[in-house]
């Protein structure tokens, strides 16, 4: 749902969107790259090439949501199946910011970009969320 008519919404999330396995890939991917990195070099020049193609994307999905908000994009809510804790994406940002930067990828320039991507999630996690019929409006 939009009110402005003339605006088509950048982000869709289906009602029934399976959030676990998106998390679930999102947060493994990339540790278990880095695991790999520490013994294989190979695997770093993988994971510093990811780096940079998911910063472009996490840049372009946080302006995708700011501008779905900006533009009053209404969505429903997806259904409440899977939740992480709280302290689990912090957490998960130190842990490769720290092995990045101790492995010296991209002579730190991959750890400079998972701090972007740090921010970029939570800007556009927060937009979206902006965005979200209230609860009581959600079943209509």
């Amino acid at each position: 749902m939009n009110t402005n008519s003339s605006y088509t919404a950048k982000i869709s999330i289906a009602p029934k969107a399976n959030t676990k396995v998106g998390s679930l890939t999102f947060f493994t991917v990339p540790i278990v790259l880095l695991l790999l990195a520490i013994p294989f070099p190979f695997f770093r020049h993988i994971f510093t090439f990811a780096s940079f193609i998911v910063t472009i994307i996490a840049a372009l999905s946080c302006y995708a949501a700011y501008e779905d908000m900006r533009n009053g994009v209404k969505r429903n809510r997806p259904a409440k199946g899977f939740t992480m804790p709280k302290w689990f994406k912090h957490a998960f940002f130190i842990f490769i910011i720290a092995v990045s930067a101790g492995l010296r990828l991209g002579w730190y320039l991959v750890s400079i970009l998972w701090v972007i991507n740090w921010v970029c999630l939570v800007s556009a996690h927060s937009h979206v969320k902006a965005t979200y019929l209230p609860k009581e409006d959600n079943n209509a």
